[in-house]
């Protein structure tokens, strides 16, 4: 659970940071802006740990299983990241259909929480699952 755990707080506490810096840089933000931004990133990252333990516990359970397969860690991670993309744009679409909107700016925060957490599946290290030796001699 320790590698799906770092995925998930990297993306909720990264995600947010990334919105932030790239709105600066879109709106032309000053920086005592940026520093009254503060809790709205702290209700971003609670928002995003809240709304993401459901599509979390899954990609554990996948993670699980897919790791006491034979498969490389590059495939795990290739499933992964796709159920992460699928996840993110799924969990949006419930919470608030107009982030999908063709006016709707919001559709940056789905990109990125979706880079993120698919960034964050290939940074951290993969381990594989514990075998147990089961000792049928008695």
């Amino acid at each position: 659970m320790n590698y799906s755990i770092k995925i998930w707080f990297f993306s909720v506490i990264m995600s947010p940071i990334l919105l932030l810096i790239l709105g600066t840089f879109v709106y032309s933000t000053t920086l005592p802006e940026i520093l009254e931004s503060g809790p709205l990133l702290f209700f971003m990252i609670l928002c995003g740990l809240v709304l993401s333990i459901p599509a979390m516990i899954v990609f554990y359970l996948i993670e699980m299983k897919l790791r006491n397969t034979s498969l490389s860690k590059n495939i795990v991670k290739v499933f992964l990241s796709l159920y992460s993309f699928c996840s993110v744009w799924i969990t949006f679409y419930i919470v608030d259909k107009r982030s999908f909107k063709s006016d709707s700016n919001l559709i940056f925060w789905v990109i990125i929480y979706s880079l993120t957490i698919v960034l964050g599946v290939w940074i951290f290290k993969l381990n594989e699952a514990k075998k147990t030796v089961h000792n049928s001699s008695l």
